[in-house]
């Protein structure tokens, strides 16, 4: 189903919520936002409500008790309860998915995707309030109705930006009316995220598959469509994804995180990870990689350098087994920390060189992404390392895969749109009409580029 059928609801919405008084404007954020998510799956909306109720309690209690940290440890694994069965257990325990309702969702050539969308992002979410509450952070909230918003906010509750408690929930629950300029400026990102999604995202989704099933005897060109189209058709459908939630959190008087800011411009592999699903890493870095670091600092008499290796390591192996439990997000994980860990031995000259070289720089950081997101993309191991072979040797293709010549152009606004961002962000379009051309000639573009049958988010998938 295309996005563009989701779009006017969102405008509907927003209108509605700007004319109500503040109750119901509450009210209808909730309602619409549950409704959202169910209309997926009403088999998943008991899901979603679990872990509201989990993290609603949970906090609660934690805060009535004196700090311990076993209590808090209870409430972050039955909050993480739905998340394990669904995207753990099945590759161990076959014929589980038959007891569960599962995700009927289309994401391609990926294969049978149970995982309910957005439970890892709304799971995230409830778990860093109640680590937040658990450390004193602010007290627990004894509204089910503003928690229950603040979780299940429909824009970004099926694959981000991971919100914290303090940033969303009041300005949710203030009923704060958007300005003019947070309304052109909402509209403008969630036309450019619709066109990045319909004129990139799909198109080389139907590009990118074939080249994934032909796997080795594709050759090297089967591979670089694989390896590069998917790269390029996760930041269009990931970052669109992101734009259009950040756009309609602008129109309900909301400020969203930046979930992506030019990674494929990044100089270092650490920027990119910084440029990349911000609110992810941040995740990580408050309630993972800072306190394991701390308590690794504590509790060991190592060399301090083998600390943070240590660290990252695990780290990293975290973040990948986060999308998914097959041999290749672990492989995922674990190289992202040895390239990380590899950099810091190098000289500081050769990760922030200057002039021209720094160029160099990004393009040999964006071969690094490209190569390592097919860890991401590949629905098996030998799948992937027999493309990776394919490229290294310069096999030959046995295959007639092809790129399209209409899918360039798309690219490339996306690719100078980016560029202009990362290197001059000062500028941004101004004045109503320059934008309402901007939104306009989006629109068109992306009914005209689009894929007809549209595809689901890939991040739903996760």
């Amino acid at each position: 189903m295309s996005l563009l059928y989701y779009v006017p609801g969102i405008l509907l919405a927003a209108m509605l919520a700007a004319i109500l008084p503040p109750t119901a404007r509450r009210w209808l954020l909730l309602l619409t936002s549950l409704g959202f998510y169910g209309q997926l799956n009403c088999l998943f909306l008991p899901v979603l409500l679990g872990v509201i109720a989990v993290g609603f309690i949970g906090a609660l209690l934690l805060e009535k008790r004196p700090p311990r940290t076993w209590l808090c440890a209870i409430f972050v694994v039955a909050a993480l309860g739905p998340l394990l069965v669904y995207k753990y257990l099945p590759v161990w325990l076959d014929g589980l998915d038959h007891y569960l309702p599962v995700s009927s969702l289309d994401f391609g050539g990926y294969g049978a995707v149970l995982v309910p969308a957005g439970l890892s992002f709304f799971t995230f979410q409830v778990l860093s309030y109640l680590i937040d509450v658990h450390r004193g952070a602010y007290p627990a909230d004894r509204n089910p109705v503003r928690f229950a918003l603040f979780i299940s906010f429909f824009p970004q509750l099926l694959a981000g930006p991971i919100e914290r408690y303090q940033a969303l929930a009041k300005p949710l629950w203030d009923n704060r009316r958007p300005t003019p300029d947070m309304v052109m400026s909402g509209l403008l990102l969630i036309a450019y995220g619709v066109f990045l999604k319909e004129a990139i995202g799909d198109r080389l989704g139907g590009i990118v598959d074939p080249a994934y099933l032909a796997a080795g005897s594709g050759g090297a060109r089967g591979a670089v469509i694989g390896f590069l189209g998917f790269t390029l058709q996760l930041l269009a459908d990931f970052g669109g994804y992101s734009l259009i939630a950040v756009g309609a959190g602008r129109l309900f008087g909301v400020e969203l995180i930046n979930n992506f800011k030019q990674p494929f411009f990044a100089e270092t592999l650490t920027e990119f990870w910084q440029r990349w699903h911000i609110s992810l890493t941040r995740w990580i870095g408050d309630y993972i990689y800072r306190p394991l670091g701390r308590f690794i600092v504590r509790s060991t008499s190592w060399p301090r350098g083998m600390k943070e290796n240590v660290t990252a390591f695990i780290t990293w192996t975290t973040i990948g087994i986060w999308h998914g439990a097959e041999a290749t997000f672990v492989l995922f994980g674990a190289i992202q920390a040895s390239l990380i860990v590899g950099q810091k031995a190098l000289p500081h000259g050769w990760l922030k060189p200057q002039g021209a070289w720094r160029y160099l720089n990004m393009l040999v950081v964006f071969a690094v992404v490209v190569i390592s997101f097919g860890l991401i993309r590949a629905n098996t191991l030998p799948q992937y390392l027999d493309m990776l072979w394919a490229l290294i040797t310069l096999r030959p293709s046995q295959t007639g895969l092809s790129v399209g010549g209409s899918i360039w152009p798309a690219i490339a606004v996306m690719l100078i749109v980016e560029g202009v961002a990362r290197f001059k962000p000062q500028w941004r379009p101004d004045g109503v009409w320059t934008r309402a051309a901007l939104i306009f000639i989006l629109i068109v573009a992306a009914v005209l580029l689009g894929d007809e049958d549209g595809r689901n988010f890939i991040y739903f998938r996760f």
